[in-house]
This record gives C-alpha cells, structure tokens and sequence, in this order.
C-alpha cells in the first residue's frame, strides 16, 4: 500500500541530504521494498540504474608472432647465459647473436 505518489517519492528523494539513507525511509513510509523505491525513482528519472557488469575480455586462443618471437629469443638468452662456453665460441666465429 504506497502512501506517497510516484512524484512525491521523487521530490523527497531530490531533496534529502542523504539520499541512500531516504531510499530506505521511503521504503519503510510506503510500506514497500528498497527495490519498488529504486524502481520508482529510475522510473521518474530521480535515479540512474546501476550500470550492467561487462564480461571479462576472454585470453585468446591463440599465440600471435609478437609472443612466438619473444619466446624465440627469451629461450636463446637463457641459453646464451647459462653456457658461457658456447657464448664464446659464437663470438670467436663470429655468429650473430640471435637465431
């Protein structure tokens, strides 16, 4: 049973100081849920409804050539400084440095 129009819901909401405080007063006055108030002020404009929660953007399936030739030369500069050995013989017969 509301005890308040659609319109009186709204004016009072716009002129309280603490707005999601008034929500639930308006609620326990009109005899309703805090949901019908929100309802009813989304409806005459007094409230914006809570913007819907974007699904998470998906990890793609597949590896583009960015990741396979940074994982290309990753493996090489581990190995390069884990052997210093083969390091220097690269070096003394002058092989470039990256595969």
């Amino acid at each position: 049973m509301m005890e308040m129009t659609n319109e009186e819901i709204c004016r009072n909401y716009k002129q309280a100081k603490h707005r999601q405080n008034q929500i639930k007063i308006l609620a326990d006055l009109n005899q309703v849920s805090v949901d019908e108030i929100r309802q009813i002020l989304i409806d005459g404009g007094a409230l914006k409804p809570k913007p819907k929660k974007e699904a998470p953007t998906p990890m793609p399936e597949t590896i583009s050539d960015t990741d396979v030739n940074y994982s290309t030369h990753l493996k090489f500069l581990t190995e390069y400084i884990q052997h210093p050995a083969e390091r220097n013989r690269r070096y003394q017969k002058g092989t470039p440095c990256c595969p």
